[in-house]
């Protein structure tokens, strides 16, 4: 899997294969030139909305949703 969940109820998970999720979430988002720079850069807009937020756990490529998915 290219993003597994680390506390599923909590909403912490890791990007386990950056290249693949950026490629992934530039064909949902329609943007054929998506890279990893790019994605963290529309995770800091999350950041900002509020949608995520960053996790106590100080972790390369992890990340948790402010709401639980």
């Amino acid at each position: 899997g290219s993003i597994r969940w680390l506390d599923r109820p909590a909403g912490v998970f890791k990007i386990e294969d950056s290249v693949k999720v950026a490629r992934l979430w530039g064909k949902r988002k329609n943007r054929p030139a998506m890279n990893y720079d790019k994605l963290s850069r529309s995770v800091r807009q999350y950041y900002r909305k509020g949608i995520m937020k960053k996790t106590d756990r100080a972790q390369r490529l992890v990340y948790q949703f402010v709401h639980p998915y």
